[in-house]
């Protein structure tokens, strides 16, 4: 990649692209050339927000939420606009905007809020692999948040973009990455965007069966976490009456084709800060094979990977608990007399 450091101009040399704070400067006139104009309409709806917030990290929750539930993401991109965004007032009206857009709505009601460490922060997703001191050009960064700094060096990612990630996690998309955060005019700081530990991204899946003939029935419930709930999330977020039910039959396919899903119930869908639960009762048709007076019944209807190595248990009535990706535990229970 080719750029330009320093070059003359008016018979001196001029630093271009020389370092970070080259590339802030060009940045931070990118946020200087923003129209801002005055919204009371704006004012009023952070005054609303924040009315009773008891800390200042309860403030910036409720505006993070609030842009997240409210102004959907829509890229728009045309000259300087791929660099410039709009005016905080106007992608309130609007209520939809780009991530610059978002970002900057962010950090504007924030401020409105009187909290006065949040900052704009651009950031190259994990497509780019660059670092800021390696390529301290536009080439490395592809997308823009806000950044709040509730105590020196401790800092919360704000990725509106990203509509059903909670508070305490950034993005996917830009974990283990760098951020610039614009301090002020003339100041910023590069600093490093955490991996949040995969134990925070877990699926659970818990069943008790019951044997009824060659029919099983079931009940229990799944339960996820982190960027696990997200993904999920975004699956569900919009499903009709239809649809919905289709979905979910899908997500918890086990066993055979004849796997019926008689009822269910989603609870935490939009509570971002807790895991999503789905409790639901299912029959298996036709999974039991009978041979005489014998039952054979598959103690797997999980079917782990090939590498997944488990001991079935000595008798019907007992719980495993299977080291798969998902961790299912099931609790089979059959008639009295069997074994």
């Amino acid at each position: 990649m080719f750029f330009v450091q320093e070059a003359p101009v008016n018979g001196q040399t001029r630093k271009l692209l020389a370092g970070v704070p080259e590339l802030y400067t060009m940045y931070a006139d990118f946020v200087r050339r923003i129209d801002r104009q005055p919204s009371p309409a704006l004012q009023q709806r952070v005054d609303s927000l924040v009315a009773g917030a008891k800390t200042e990290e309860e403030k910036v929750r409720r505006v993070y939420y609030w842009v997240q539930n409210n102004v959907k993401y829509i890229a728009f991109e045309q000259g300087l606009r791929s660099f410039i965004p709009h005016d905080a007032g106007l992608v309130y009206a609007r209520r939809y905007g780009d991530c610059k857009d978002m970002a900057n709505l962010t950090n504007d009601m924030l401020h409105l809020a009187g909290v006065k460490t949040a900052y704009l922060t651009w950031v190259g997703t994990r497509d780019l692999p660059y670092k800021y001191a390696e390529l301290a050009t536009p080439g490395v960064d592809n997308h823009m948040i806000a950044t709040y700094e509730p105590t020196p060096g401790q800092y919360v990612f704000l990725d509106a973009t990203s509509k059903h990630t909670p508070y305490s996690m950034p993005s996917a998309m830009i974990q283990g990455k760098e951020g610039l955060l614009g301090l002020d005019p003339k100041n910023s700081r590069v600093v490093d965007i955490p991996v949040i530990d995969k134990a925070r991204n877990g699926t659970d899946d818990a069943s008790v069966l019951t044997l009824d003939g060659t029919t099983l029935h079931g009940t229990g419930q799944l339960s996820m976490a982190g960027y696990t709930k997200v993904d999920l999330t975004y699956g569900l977020d919009g499903l009709d009456r239809t649809d919905e039910p289709r979905y979910v039959k899908a997500l918890l396919e086990r066993g055979n084709n004849k796997l019926f899903v008689d009822k269910y119930a989603i609870s935490n869908l939009d509570a971002r800060d807790q895991p999503l639960r789905i409790s639901y009762a299912y029959r298996l048709q036709d999974y039991v094979q009978q041979v005489d007076d014998e039952v054979y019944v598959n103690l797997s209807p999980e079917r782990p990977p090939p590498t997944t190595s488990t001991r079935p248990p000595a008798s019907c009535r007992a719980a495993t608990s299977l080291p798969t990706p998902t961790t299912p535990a099931l609790r089979w229970w059959c008639p009295p007399g069997t074994r």
